[in-house]
């Protein structure tokens, strides 16, 4: 669900400065007839759809193609009911005492009763986890408060350079020390501050404008390292729990 804060508002508590650590779900309505808030349609044992869709499906062999927008398929049953597989972008469910199966194309993100997962990792779900990974460290992913507010703000609106800029500018102030956001990072994304070298050298390119803390922001949050701790791979085959 979405509060009344604007995008920004609600993201300015979200970033700590200091040492990247880890920052110290609901029942849904039965399953059946799909409930669609987007423009997507609902009849049909097999269907496309546009917009952001909400999914009910109903307990039998289905196969649904959300096309655009952010999609969600929800259950009124716990995960562990469930087999989860995705092959070449195809997100199947199968439920594990019956044996019908749901065939899921471009549909983003997965509601059970104990949890909330997202499996669109080449978009906002990857994009979340990359940002958090980089401010916070790779262990706060974990969180599903943070990952949610993080998902919050994306499927909001803001963009991929907006979200960093406001957590450089949450985390470091207007006017942040090259050193500083050198160190953060490199803390973050390694377990240990940068040694000299590191910091003399990015420090330099931050201070004569060859690079920006923005484009710095986001080399982190692309990094292959960022990727391997965050387990981008993961996250589009097992979800970004949110």
């Amino acid at each position: 669900s979405r509060d009344m804060d604007t995008a920004g508002e609600r993201g300015v508590t979200l970033w700590g400065k200091g040492e990247p650590a880890p920052l110290s779900q609901d029942d849904q309505g039965p399953t059946g007839g799909p409930g669609s808030p987007g423009s997507g349609t609902s009849l049909g044992p097999s269907r496309t759809t546009s917009g952001d869709d909400i999914f009910d499906l109903p307990a039998q062999n289905e196969a649904v193609d959300g096309g655009s927008g952010i999609d969600t398929i929800t259950y009124n049953m716990n995960s562990e009911s469930f087999n989860l597989s995705v092959v070449n972008g195809t997100l199947t469910i199968t439920e594990s005492f019956n044996g019908w199966t749901h065939t899921l194309t471009n549909v983003e993100r997965v509601q059970f009763s104990d949890k909330a997962l997202a499996f669109d990792s080449a978009g906002h779900a990857g994009e979340a986890a990359k940002v958090i990974g980089a401010f916070l460290g790779a262990a706060a992913i974990q969180n599903t408060e943070t990952v949610r507010t993080v998902l919050d703000l994306l499927d909001d609106g803001l963009s991929f350079d907006d979200l960093l800029q406001q957590a450089l500018t949450s985390v470091f102030g207007e006017n942040p020390l090259s050193a500083d956001i050198v160190n953060h990072f490199h803390n973050a994304l390694t377990g240990v501050p940068a040694n000299d070298d590191i910091l003399e050298t990015y420090s330099d390119l931050l201070d004569n404008g060859s690079l920006s803390s923005l484009e710095f922001a986001r080399q982190v949050a692309e990094f292959e390292l960022n990727i391997q701790n965050i387990d981008l791979i993961g996250i589009a085959t097992s979800g970004l729990e949110y």
